[in-house]
């Protein structure tokens, strides 16, 4: 076993369960690869981030993993250099602030209009300061066990501080054949139990929310020389709430090499679902007005193996406060000329209760 009192980068990894068993990929380091490589990768939010691996082998899943009490000293020992040089959100973003953001956000939208026309968005976050009396590696457990159609992650080193989160949404997925990507955007309360439905009764600022996302995916893709065929129109459930979804696949003719996967990653990540539309303007918004920077939150995390590369965006999550117990959670929701400031509110309310549920 590697010295539990040294400085050690470490991950759980969980995609969403098969109908058999939920997997884990599990790894730590002491050492951190600044640029995409094999192990698990993971990236801040922003356009053209430096991408970070975590090196580890891969090829299967885990079958042994260090136990709670030597993963919390890690932890501990990241999150102690993490704040020595990185200051702490004290308080959550009160209504009144998040609402005001909102509608400042709607004001720029109608500005950028002008030269955009009616296709524009930005996403519009805000934090909320928790406690949880479960460790790091028991709410990465609980959080597994209920929300099986997500991604569960969890990772700490000491330049990020240690984050968990169930994100429900794929940006990236690639073997030597296909690869995969989705268009997740639009929310309301669930209606159905069922993972995927027919999209039905969605309002027309939802629909025209989650399109913005799919026409630059499908573009992307387009410009790099792919073929993408997207999947009807679909809701999906994620937890107390759902979402407009479409499922977007493109045939790859070989493995994608390692530049071509940092490149795919940047042309990806942030999409407006995270960011905006157009994504220049929506991060430059973003990084201006929202009151707390929003460092890994919507950025990725993921896998990557010489046989397949798997990232999800770094939703639904949280980051560990140098206190014990403490949490800092993140949620945001999409922002366009048709949004209402107080339904925003509401909505960012739901999406937090996927980890407070846990807590």
């Amino acid at each position: 076993m590697t010295n539990q009192g040294a400085v050690m980068n470490l991950f759980l990894f969980s995609p969403p369960s098969s109908p058999q068993r939920r997997m884990i990929y599990a790894g730590y380091s002491p050492d951190i690869i600044h640029g995409l490589d094999q192990g698990f990768i993971f990236a801040p939010f922003g356009l053209d981030c430096e991408i970070f691996t975590i090196p580890a082998d891969l090829s299967a899943p885990s079958s042994e993993i260090p136990s709670d009490e030597v993963l919390m000293q890690w932890i501990e020992a990241n999150d102690r250099a993490y704040y020595a040089t990185h200051a702490e959100y004290a308080v959550s973003t009160p209504q009144s602030i998040h609402e005001q953001l909102v509608a400042d956000t709607i004001s720029y939208l109608r500005t950028l209009e002008h030269d955009h026309g009616s296709h524009t968005k930005i996403i519009a976050s805000r934090i909320e300061r928790t406690q949880t009396r479960k460790s790091m590696p028991q709410l990465f457990g609980s959080l597994a066990e209920a929300y099986p159609d997500a991604c569960i992650f969890l990772f700490s080193t000491p330049l990020s501080g240690t984050w968990i989160g169930a994100s429900p949404e794929l940006l990236l997925q690639a073997d030597a054949s296909q690869l995969t990507t989705m268009s997740l955007a639009g929310t309301r309360l669930a209606t159905d139990t069922t993972e995927y439905a027919p999209a039905e009764a969605w309002d027309d600022k939802n629909i025209a929310e989650q399109r913005i996302v799919t026409d630059f995916l499908i573009r992307t893709l387009s410009d790099k020389g792919l073929a993408p065929c997207p999947s009807p129109l679909m809701s999906r459930r994620a937890g107390s709430v759902e979402h407009l979804c479409t499922i977007i696949h493109a045939p790859l003719s070989q493995e994608l090499s390692t530049a071509q996967r940092t490149g795919l990653i940047h042309a990806l990540s942030p999409t407006p679902a995270l960011s905006g539309y157009p994504r220049r303007e929506a991060v430059d918004f973003i990084n201006a007005h929202e009151s707390a920077p929003r460092r890994f939150y919507g950025g990725m995390v993921g896998i990557s193996t010489p046989a397949r590369l798997e990232c999800y965006v770094n939703l639904r999550s949280a980051q560990k406060g140098s206190a014990q117990g403490g949490l800092t959670m993140y949620a945001g929701g999409g922002i366009t000329t048709l949004s209402d400031p107080t339904a925003e509110w509401h909505e960012t309310c739901r999406k937090l209760s996927t980890l407070t549920k846990s807590l």
